[in-house]
């Protein structure tokens, strides 16, 4: 941790607002706004955890 963290969010926050943004897409297509949103937080969260 250096002292960058308190000028910016951690990545794997805009991972999961970025995989929100992707869910709620994936959910107007599924019909399904609620599961949409589920699964791309937990994409997001995924590939910001991996860029570690």
């Amino acid at each position: 941790m250096n002292g960058d963290d308190k000028k910016r969010p951690p990545s794997w926050w805009w991972g999961l607002i970025l995989g929100a943004g992707i869910g709620a897409a994936l959910g107007v297509a599924l019909d399904n706004i609620a599961l949409g949103i589920g699964l791309g937080a937990g994409i997001g969260m995924a590939f910001a955890l991996r860029r570690r």
